[in-house]
Formats: C-alpha cells, structure tokens, sequence
C-alpha cells in the first residue's frame, strides 16, 4: 500500500502544510503526521473526502505510487560526486549554484536543473549530456 508517501506526496504537490490540511479536514496536525508516516490510517470515510481534494482515485491514492521516479541524471550526480570523493558543497561551487541545498535537491530529484548546469556537471565529470541524462553510470564496467 502507497497511502502514506501518497498523502505527503499530494500534500507537498499543493504546497501545503500539514497544519493547513490538518484543519481542513478537521483533525490535528499529528493525526495527519501519522498518516503520513504510516503509524495510523485514516478511517475509509477521510480516505474517499482526501481522494476527492486531491482529485484522484481510491485505488490510486491507496495501491500506486504516485510519486514520480528520480530522474537517471540525478542518480547519475550523487554517483558521479561520490565516485570521486566530492562534498556537496564543492559541487555546489563547480556548477555556481547558490545553496548546498540546491544539490541535495537535485540529487534527490525534487529539483530539476537547467540544461546549462547539467552540461557545466557532465563536462566536469568528462561525460556526455546523453551519458548523465540517460544512462545509469553506476553499471559502467571498470576497465
């Protein structure tokens, strides 16, 4: 079952807080926290009133995993700054974002960089836009 990540996942998609859901639908904020957790679940009645906010089905919000997948080249950048023993932070500096933050967030794939700050990352890293963009450069073979 997906309930949980799928509420926190809506949730975040509307850009809302916990406490605004919270008093929209009438409970507190740590009701709403355990449900998103997935230490309790809501009765049936607030499961269909929270499908019908979000405008999607029961079956989806209960049985698919709503949330996209991350992105090859984020999965590709924490390899790639790993593999050769870079902090975040030093990254940061190479591709002339602003916060550290900004890499965690790409890393994790809730944030999606520009095309010029995928080529600054692929041309540092030696590989092509089509290599960190497509293909999963942790399977590369050691020569």
């Amino acid at each position: 079952m997906y309930l949980a990540e799928n509420l926190k996942f809506l949730r975040e998609q509307r850009g809302k807080t916990q406490q605004e859901l919270a008093k929209l639908f009438g409970v507190e904020q740590k009701t709403l926290s355990s449900w998103e957790c997935g230490s309790r679940t809501p009765a049936i009645g607030m499961i269909v009133e929270m499908a019908k906010y979000y405008e999607v089905s029961l079956d989806d919000l209960v049985l698919t995993d709503m949330k996209p997948p991350i992105p090859v080249y984020a999965l590709n950048i924490a390899y790639l700054r790993k593999k050769y023993g870079m902090t975040q932070q030093e990254l940061v500096e190479i591709v002339g974002l602003k916060h550290k933050s900004s890499i965690s967030l790409i890393e994790a794939g809730k944030y999606e960089p520009s095309i010029e700050k995928l080529e600054k990352l692929a041309d540092f890293f030696g590989v092509t836009m089509d290599q960190i963009v497509k293909q999963d450069l942790s399977q590369e073979v050691s020569e």
